[in-house]
């Protein structure tokens, strides 16, 4: 349960197929609150924390979101600038979250996929709101986060966090497909100076990590 009712959270599932679903989620929808990114995975009648422990089991639903009740953090929204050692594989400052995609590594551990957008980056219009593409996993301990791309500016402008999107291959997480309009969507060094390519046309691009 979260909000008014009119208020949800925003998941992407997965399942192995045997015993287990898997989703990330929002608090809502990133129009109307500073998202944050959540995991959860469902097994033996209960919802899980993504180290294992349980949250609520099946018969005392619903989760109670908003005193509090949550996944493990994936992303979490923050206005604070970084400090040292700091930068945005950890957050964007005032970067609201919005979920992808999730699937399982070879060892059954989730990895996720996420975009984070920031509004008027380059002037005072809704095309000059910015998105950023993430990469995360779980290492067994933690969720360890990576900026991977810039998606360049939203679709339009009744809904500035509609991007081109992203997605993992379900069989081998280690390759993510992104949609983006930025002119350079690999320079990562430069949050603010995000120019689109020509026509703000869409391009796909397909991305494999050797390393996690």
């Amino acid at each position: 349960t979260a909000g008014s009712g009119n208020q949800r959270p925003y998941p992407r599932y997965t399942s192995n197929g045997a015993d287990r679903i898997d989703l990330i989620y929002t608090d809502a929808h990133p129009r109307d609150l500073n998202n944050s990114i959540y995991h959860l995975y469902y097994r033996d009648g209960a919802f899980h924390a993504t180290d294992g422990t349980v949250l609520r089991r099946l018969e005392d639903l619903p989760i109670a979101h908003d005193e509090g009740e949550r996944g493990t953090v994936v992303y979490r929204y923050s206005e604070e600038s970084w400090g040292e050692g700091e930068g945005p594989d950890d957050w964007i400052p005032g970067g609201r979250g919005w979920t992808w995609d999730v699937a399982y590594d070879a060892d059954e551990r989730p990895v996720a996929v996420f975009q984070v957008r920031r509004g008027e980056v380059t002037g005072d219009g809704w095309e000059d709101a910015r998105i950023y593409y993430y990469y995360a996993r779980w290492t067994g301990e933690a969720w360890e986060r990576h900026f991977i791309a810039q998606h360049g500016r939203p679709l339009h402008d009744r809904e500035e966090d509609y991007g081109g999107g992203m997605t993992l291959d379900p069989d081998d997480p280690n390759v993510v497909y992104i949609s983006s309009n930025a002119l350079r969507p690999f320079d990562l060094a430069d949050l603010d100076d995000v120019p689109l390519a020509s026509g703000d046309r869409y391009t796909l691009y397909r991305g494999e990590t050797a390393d996690g």
